[in-house]
Formats: C-alpha cells, structure tokens, sequence
C-alpha cells in the first residue's frame, strides 16, 4: 500500500485556518448597541422616531430644468403619474406631495426628526 505525500501543505494549512476562523465567527454571538445620530445637534433629544410603517418610501427626487422626477418604493414617477394607488401632484427638492385615499401625503426623501432643546444643567 503506497501513501502518496502532500504536495501542498501550506495550502491545507491555510484552508484549515480559514475554516476555523468561519466556524469561530459563526458560533460567536453579536452584541450591538443603539448608536447616536452623530448628524444631529447635541443639545437635542430626538421625541419620537420617525414614522416607518409608511407603504410609500421615496429614495430620491431628480429636479431638471424640463422634468420633474421622484422615485418611490423603485418606481420613477413624474406628477400626475400613479405608484401604488397614489397620485403625485408634487414633486419638490427632498419632498413629493401624494394623494393618497382621498388624503394629501407629503414624502420626504429624509424624514424630518421632531426634536426638542434639551434642559441646560445649571
């Protein structure tokens, strides 16, 4: 019975470490923490989160010379265009105004936060 040598050690060395280091990354768990808006004043405290629970997401708002354009939920619409059962009849820098089931909606690309001065500590 012949037993043929490794050719490549280094090779199955190192596949073995990889593995080891995947397996070490899978079973470890992953703690994270709620990181603060490193963007917003630091004398102010966020009083509620922004409203998520919204069918409509707009992602971005193109504003040209001869055209008007929003993207909503992946859809490019331009005014009076539908997307989702909505009528855009807006289209401004960072907004789009909607109609939608019979109400006015305005979506903003960034939903602004409502905020309030903190107390000064005196």
């Amino acid at each position: 019975m012949r037993i043929e040598r490794m050719r490549h050690p280094s090779r199955v060395c190192r596949a073995m470490a990889l593995l080891s280091i995947v397996a070490a990354f899978s079973v470890s768990e992953v703690h994270s923490e709620v990181l603060r808006d490193p963007t917003q004043p630091l004398d102010y405290v966020v009083l509620a989160a922004p409203d998520t629970e919204s069918a409509l997401r707009l992602e971005s708002v193109l504003i040209a010379p001869e055209r008007r354009l929003a993207t909503i939920n992946g859809e490019t619409v331009s005014v009076n265009q539908l997307v989702s059962g909505a009528k855009v009849i807006e289209i401004v820098a960072g907004s789009v105004t909607i109609i939608a089931k019979g109400q006015r909606q305005q979506l903003f690309v960034s939903k602004p936060l409502k905020m309030m001065k903190k107390a000064s500590a005196q």
